[in-house]
């Protein structure tokens, strides 16, 4: 029986103050293996356009245009030998919108 693959995670703050939005990216990073990339792809496209709550894609996307405009995304990379599912969010900075 073969070991389960070692997952690697990898955050990255850089603090821009400059710039009106927030934005997270997350990297989940594994070895490549041909046979994981479509259960990877289906993944990412699901976790990008449905939730328990919106489950279609316009759903998400009139959520988010309430939400200031914030965004968020899920992709499949490969990265010479590795396999990279990333997830990004971006929202509005606390700073930038009205008290209330």
């Amino acid at each position: 029986m073969e070991s389960p693959q070692t997952l690697t995670t990898h955050l990255a703050f850089k603090n821009i103050p400059k710039f009106k939005n927030i934005t997270i990216m997350v990297d989940l990073v594994a070895p490549l293996a041909v046979g994981e990339l479509a259960p990877r792809a289906v993944l990412a496209e699901m976790l990008d356009n449905y939730t328990a709550i919106y489950d279609s894609k316009l759903k998400v996307a009139r959520h988010l245009a309430e939400l200031f405009g914030a965004q968020f995304g899920v992709s499949v990379l490969k990265m010479g030998a590795l396999a990279v599912i990333r997830c990004y969010f971006v929202v509005a900075n606390d700073a930038y919108l009205p008290q209330n």
